[in-house]
C-alpha cells in the first residue's frame, strides 16, 4: 500500500511530502522528458529495498497502489521472467509486459490504482479496481495531465482555486458526490473499473469491466457452499503479509464472518469501539464492544476496546486526510482505531452491505413497495420515541419516491429553500439510476456498489486509514466474492439472507442480532460542544450559494429537540471546517 502522484506532458514537479503518509518507507522516482513520477512506499510484501517503486522493465514504468492477492499463482505464469524480488509488484509489471493491459487486468485479483507509461508509444494509462477500493485523481493542465493517489498534491500544483458548488450541494444532500468530479473545481476522481489513456494524440476513457447480474444460483444450501469456498480462499490469500494483520471486530455479520474465517490460519489480534456513556445517552447508537469481545473470547483473540474520543484536533485532522467534506462518523471511528493500534495491515467488513443486502433502507423500499397504498403523512411519533421516531420520519419524507431518495437527508422543497442557485441533485442522480439494468432489488444494490461505496465508503476507509500509514483490506470487496455476488439470485441477498444461514452454523447469536451501522456517537458530541459547533457554522455566510438562514434554521431545529437534523449539522461543521483548511 503506498502512495504516487505524477505529471505527463507538463513539467510539474509535485510535493511528494504530501503523500508521505500514504507510505514512509522509502521515497522513489522516475523522470523522462514526458513523464515526472514519484512515489512513497509502505512495506506490506517484500520488505526488501529491491521492492521499491517506480519499477521498470523494457518498454514499461509502473507504479502501483495496492495488493494483488492472486500475484504467487500469476508468478507461475511468468517462468519466462527473472524475478529480483518476491513482492507482488513485480509480478504485476511482468503480467502487463506479457498480456497486455486488458488480458492482465482479467487475470489480476485485487486492489489497485496503477500509472502504467509506454516509454515506446509515449502513453500513460491511469487503472483503477473495480470496486474503487484505491483512489486516483487527475486534472487536465496545459495540454497536460497531473494525476496523484489523494488531492492534495494537485491542487497544491494547479493554478485554479475554486469550490466545485455542485458537488457541494451534492454533499449537502447526499453526504458524498455521486459522479467523478470532486469538491475542487477541475480535479476528477477516476472511475472504477475504468482506464484512462493520456497522449500526445488524445484521451480515451473506459471501463474494462462491468457489474452485470447473472442470477445463476436460487439455491441457498448450493450457494452456501460456493460462497464458504470461495470466502475462504479469499482470506487465506488476504492474509499473506510480511507485517502484522489484524481485524476491525463490530457485533455485525460481515466483520465476524472474517474473524471466523480466519481463525483457521491466524489469531487475529482484533480491537473494537467504545462510546462514552455522555455521548450515547444523546445519540441512537449502540456501543458494540460486548459483543465483539463475546467472538473474540470464543475464537480464542485477542480484543482491545478503543474509547470514542472526539475533539477539535481529531475535527481538523479529519477534514485534512479525508480532503472532501464527508459528515460521517464511520470516517472519524476509522481513524481513531487506526491511531490507537500500530498495525500496518487491518482487515475489515467492508462491502459486504452493498453486494448482500445489509442496508435496513433496503428493507425500507420493500416495504414501501408492499404498503404504497398506505396514508404516511397522518401518522406521527413525537422525538422521545428514538431511533423510532428518527426512522419514521425519513420514511415518510421518501414515501412514494424512487430509491434514490432514501439516501438524501433533504426533500425538493427543503433543497429549494437551501440552494441559492438553480439545481437540484435528484435530478442529476436520476439518470445514474435510470440507467441501470435489473429489478427493483437488483438496481438498490447496483446503484449503491456504484455511487454509494466508492465514492463515500471507500473514501473515508481508504484515507483515514492510510492518514495513519494501515492497509484496509477488504474481504468483501475481493474480486472472486464480487463475481460471486453478481451470480446469486437477488431473494438470496435479501437482508443478508445468504450471510446470516453462514453464520447462523457457526455463531448464530449474531444472525439474530438487528443491523447496526458503523459510526460513532457524534450527536453526543454535537450537544456536548454545541458552542464551538455553533460558531463553526457561521463561517458558512461566505458561501453565496447557500441560504444562510436555512442553515441556522437547521441547526435550531436539532439543537432544541424538533427534528433528527444532527447529521446535516455535522456536515455543515465539516463543510466549514473544509472551506477553513483548505483555503477557500
Amino acid at each position: 500500500m503506498c502512495g504516487f502522484f505524477g505529471s505527463f506532458n507538463i513539467k510539474r514537479k509535485l510535493n511528494l511530502n504530501l503523500l508521505k503518509h500514504r507510505g514512509p518507507d522509502s521515497f522513489g522516482y522516475y523522470e523522462d522528458e514526458y513523464l515526472y513520477l514519484g512515489f512513497c512506499r509502505l512495506k506490506i510484501i517484500d520488505l526488501s529495498d529491491k521492492a521499491n517503486q517506480p519499477m521498470e522493465f523494457d518498454n514499461l514504468v509502473m507504479a502501483f497502489n495496492g495488493e494483488i492477492y492472486n500475484f504467487l499463482e500469476l508468478k507461475r505464469e511468468l517462468k519466462e521472467y527473472e524475478f529480483k524480488t518476491n513482492s507482488d509488484s513485480e509480478v504485476l509489471l511482468y503480467t502487463f509486459h506479457k498480456f497486455g493491459i486488458l488480458k492482465a487486468l482479467s487475470k489480476i485479483v485485487g486492489m489497485f490504482s496503477i500509472v502504467l507509461y509506454d516509454k515506446n508509444e509515449k502513453k500513460i494509462y491511469l487503472i483503477r479496481d473495480r470496486a474503487g477500493i484505491k483512489p486516483l485523481y487527475y486534472a487536465f493542465e496545459n495540454n497536460g495531465i497531473i494525476f496523484s493517489s489523494e488531492i492534495k498534491p494537485i491542487f497544491e500544483a494547479i493554478k485554479r482555486k475554486d469550490i466545485n458548488e455542485r458537488a457541494i450541494l451534492n454533499h449537502i444532500v447526499f453526504l458524498f458526490n455521486f459522479d467523478d468530479e470532486t469538491a475542487f473545481k477541475g480535479i476528477y476522481r477516476l472511475k472504477p473499473a475504468s482506464i484512462l489513456e493520456f497522449s500526445n494524440n488524445g484521451i480515451k476513457n473506459y471501463y474494462y469491466w462491468q457489474y452485470e447480474f447473472k442470477n445463476e444460483i436460487n439455491n441457498l444450501e448450493l450457494a452456501k457452499k460456493e460462497f464458504i469456498e470461495i470466502f475462504d480462499e479469499v482470506i487465506r490469500s488476504q492474509l499473506i503479509s510480511d507485517v502484522e494483520v489484524s481485524l476491525f471486530l463490530s457485533s455485525g455479520i460481515d466483520s465476524s464472518l472474517i474473524a471466523l474465517f480466519s481463525s483457521k490460519y491466524k489469531k487475529l489480534k482484533t480491537f473494537s469501539l467504545i462510546y462514552k456513556e455522555k455521548h450515547i445517552s444523546k445519540d441512537i447508537i449502540n456501543d458494540e464492544f460486548y459483543y465483539a469481545k463475546k467472538l473474540s473470547q470464543k475464537l480464542n483473540f485477542e480484543i482491545e476496546g478503543i474509547e470514542f474520543d472526539f475533539n477539535e484536533e481529531i475535527l481538523n485532522k479529519f477534514v485534512y486526510y479525508i480532503e472532501e467534506p464527508i459528515g460521517d462518523s464511520a470516517g472519524i471511528s476509522t481513524y481513531l482505531m487506526c491511531d490507537y493500534y500500530k498495525s500496518r495491515v487491518i482487515l475489515s467488513g467492508m462491502g459486504g452491505d452493498e453486494l448482500f443486502g445489509g442496508y435496513p433502507r433496503y428493507k425500507a423500499y420493500l416495504i414501501y413497495e408492499k404498503f404504497k397504498f398506505l396514508p404516511l403523512n397522518n401518522i406521527y411519533f413525537p422525538n422521545y420515541f428514538g431511533r423510532i421516531s428518527r426512522d419514521f420520519e425519513k420514511l415518510k419524507r421518501v414515501w412514494s419516491k424512487p430509491y434514490y431518495y432514501y439516501l438524501a437527508y433533504y426533500t425538493d422543497d427543503e433543497i429549494k429553500n437551501l440552494f441559492k442557485i438553480e439545481y437540484n441533485p435528484f435530478l442529476e442522480i436520476k439518470k445514474i439510476f435510470n440507467e441501470l439494468e435489473g429489478n427493483s432489488y437488483e438496481k438498490m444494490l447496483l446503484f449503491d456498489f456504484k455511487t454509494f461505496l466508492p465514492f463515500h465508503n471507500l473514501i473515508y476507509s481508504d484515507r483515514l486509514s492510510m492518514a495513519k500509514s494501515v492497509e484496509l483490506r477488504v474481504p468483501f470487496l475481493d474480486d472472486r466474492i464480487i463475481e460471486f455476488s453478481k451470480k446469486l439470485n437477488y431473494h438470496l441477498k435479501i437482508e443478508k439472507k445468504l450471510l446470516k444461514e453462514v453464520i447462523n452454523d457457526y455463531y448464530p447469536e449474531i444472525s439474530k442480532r438487528k443491523k447496526r451501522g458503523f459510526g460513532g456517537p457524534i450527536r453526543g458530541w454535537l450537544y456536548e460542544n454545541q458552542k464551538f459547533v455553533r460558531n463553526e457554522i457561521e463561517k458558512l455566510k461566505k458561501l453565496d450559494f447557500l441560504n444562510f438562514e436555512k442553515i441556522i434554521e437547521i441547526s435550531n431545529e436539532e439543537f432544541q429537540g424538533k427534528k433528527f437534523n444532527y447529521l446535516n449539522v455535522f456536515e455543515f461543521l465539516i463543510l466549514s471546517r473544509w472551506i477553513e483548511i483548505f483555503g477557500f
